[in-house]
């Protein structure tokens, strides 16, 4: 029961025909999620770009609101720490020198905290 030769040539051209068209569907839908993709890309970074200066003004209107130097250990639940946040820091005002002499001076402490 073989089949014909018509019936062959048929079958081959309905196949060609079915591929070519998968094919320029595939490719119309990665060319349109291509553009499509872009457009959306401009108005998020637009978005991002909003929100992180309403983020930065956030942080100035907070930083203004609180004193430049607060001590943050009884919040943690620290009260025996003594230390405190300074603002500007006082290693933003050091020189190479000094920066040298401190980095220096907290080595071995460095080295003995990430061994333990």
């Amino acid at each position: 029961m073989g089949m014909s030769v018509a019936m062959k040539r048929l079958i081959l051209k309905i196949s060609l025909w079915s591929g070519t068209l998968l094919g320029s569907l595939l490719i119309s839908l990665l060319l349109l999620q291509a553009l499509f993709g872009r457009q959306m890309e401009r108005p998020q970074i637009q978005q991002l770009g909003r929100n992180l200066a309403l983020n930065v003004r956030l942080t100035e209107l907070n930083l203004e609101r609180y004193p430049h130097q607060f001590s943050f250990s009884p919040t943690v639940g620290m009260d025996n720490y003594t230390s405190s946040i300074m603002v500007p820091h006082r290693v933003s005002t050091m020189n190479d020198g000094s920066l040298r002499e401190l980095a220096k001076s907290i080595i071995d402490e460095t080295f003995t905290c990430l061994t333990v």
